[in-house]
């Protein structure tokens, strides 16, 4: 339609709406304005006065600057073309049967007294009344006055329904976030308990390991021990006094002394484990005379006392090989630092069967 006006007319003309009547309407309550729906006829038939009719309203008042600018303001037009189905469809059920008419029609928000579903028609314009510019812009004035309260009350209730909903979107926003903060706070205390529980286990787990294995090496060592001291019930008696009996005197690094009497035949492995017996906590010992200076290595353990020079008597002293770490202590007798692990097995009480004398022997 818009082609075949302008072609005819020119350009100066209200914007006619592109679309179907129910497009329109949309397009209306948009912005609040009426809908302004022309019925135009243009017809083959040059004897129909409809067609002079409309063509002087086509020339005269759709073209007037004044009736633009109200349209602009107030109103969307869309043309019920009766060249078109939907055009002759909508002229009958406004009740428009001759052109140029103009029907203002009111949806939604701007229908008092109704369900903002329900179509009403506001004002009918016939030929007559559409045959001058005053009369048409005048009808519409009077139309625009009288629902103005209407349009101010649909712009209020508008605009607080959109601060209704921008607020509740805020709320709505501040809530989420919270929601948010509160989710990411309650993950970070759950990992972080998470990894609690892991570091405690992980302590728990260490610490019952390190407890089983000094239970181990305890157990170890009290076995070492015991094994130690129970040499003492297998040595040979001690002899009586002799020219076959040798005395031997041992000093031992905690400055205890020794004192005994050997079969000069005895093996020196037995002296070995006659100290043994008497110091079980201490670690690998070897014998040494200080005149002249020697150490008896274990390759001279199975040899006796005689053949080693130590008949008929001799003073010797213990030298200490931690077999933990192969240090030496020195032979001035002094003691190394004692562990937890002795702590714990050192049940007190001297090896049975080993004489522990005094410096005064």
């Amino acid at each position: 339609f818009r082609e075949r006006y302008e072609a005819r007319y020119g350009s100066e003309h209200p914007p006619f709406f592109v679309g179907a009547l129910q497009q329109a309407i949309e397009a209306a309550k948009v912005d609040l304005r009426f809908v302004l729906v022309y019925v135009h006829c243009d017809s083959s038939d040059a004897s129909d006065p409809s067609l002079a009719a409309c063509d002087a309203f086509c020339r005269g008042v759709l073209s007037a600057e004044l009736l633009g600018a109200l349209i602009d303001e107030h109103f969307v037009v869309w043309v019920a073309d009766q060249a078109s189905r939907e055009g002759r469809h909508v002229s009958r059920q406004l009740g428009l049967r001759d052109a140029p008419a103009l029907a203002v029609v009111a949806y939604g928000e701007l229908v008092s007294g109704a369900e903002h579903s329900e179509l009403r028609v506001l004002e009918r314009l016939g030929p007559a009344r559409c045959a001058t510019t005053e009369a048409v812009v005048g009808a519409l004035v009077a139309v625009v006055e009288a629902n103005e309260a209407m349009v101010v009350a649909a712009r209020a209730e508008r605009e607080e329904r959109e601060q209704n909903r921008m607020l509740i979107e805020e709320q709505q926003a501040e809530f989420n976030a919270a929601l948010a903060a509160d989710q990411a706070r309650e993950l970070r205390e759950e990992e972080e308990r998470r990894r609690t529980e892991a570091e405690a286990r992980r302590r728990e787990e260490e610490e019952q390991l390190a407890a089983e294995a000094l239970e181990r090496e305890v157990a170890e060592e009290q076995a070492r021990i015991s094994a130690r001291r129970s040499k003492a019930e297998a040595l040979p008696p001690e002899p009586e006094l002799g020219p076959d009996v040798s005395r031997l005197a041992v000093r031992l690094p905690d400055g205890r002394r020794l004192d005994r009497r050997w079969a000069k035949d005895s093996p020196l492995q037995l002296v070995v484990d006659w100290v043994e017996a008497a110091a079980a906590d201490e670690y690998d010992v070897a014998l040494v005379s200080h005149y002249p200076r020697r150490e008896f290595s274990a390759a001279e353990l199975p040899k006796t006392l005689d053949e080693l020079g130590l008949h008929p008597q001799a003073m010797l002293f213990v030298k200490e090989r931690d077999s933990t770490n192969g240090s030496e202590e020195g032979d001035n007798g002094s003691v190394r630092d004692v562990d937890s692990i002795h702590k714990r097995v050192r049940a007190g009480g001297e090896a049975g069967g080993a004489a522990v004398q005094s410096d005064e022997d």
